[in-house]
């Protein structure tokens, strides 16, 4: 049986959803890394770049 890592949890996109600046996104996805033993999740391009997660979280960082 494959050891496939776990996909990404509601709780994980809310967190990077939240984040404030790069150094706290980076710090999410740091953690998220560490809970699956340093790897992304294999979701990880889908549900934070394709989605466009990251680019809407990224472009909210610069608004007053």
């Amino acid at each position: 049986m494959m050891n496939e890592q776990p996909c990404l949890t509601e709780v994980e996109l809310h967190d990077l959803a939240a984040t404030k600046s790069g150094r706290e996104w980076d710090d999410v996805a740091d953690r998220i890394k560490d809970a699956r033993g340093g790897v992304y999740p294999p979701d990880w391009w889908q549900m934070v770049q394709r989605s466009g997660l990251y680019a809407r979280v990224k472009a909210a960082w610069t608004k007053p």
